[in-house]
């Protein structure tokens, strides 16, 4: 499932779901472009999802 297809979907929960899980949730496109950093990432990255959203070269191992 792509996230277009979830987005494109109104009654979709899928977003929300990955948003109040307390574990790191990170999209990434075909284009290795971030779409979605939950607020989990956000602590377990130290990143702002502003900073990351549409990024190309974010390294997901938490180092």
């Amino acid at each position: 499932m792509k996230l277009s297809d979830v987005k494109s979907t109104g009654d979709s929960i899928f977003i929300p779901a990955l948003e109040q899980n307390m574990m790191g949730a990170v999209l990434i496109n075909d284009n290795d472009e971030v779409l979605f950093f939950n607020s989990a990432a956000e602590k377990l990255w130290g990143y702002r999802r502003e900073e990351v959203i549409g990024q190309g070269d974010f390294d997901v191992d938490p180092a």
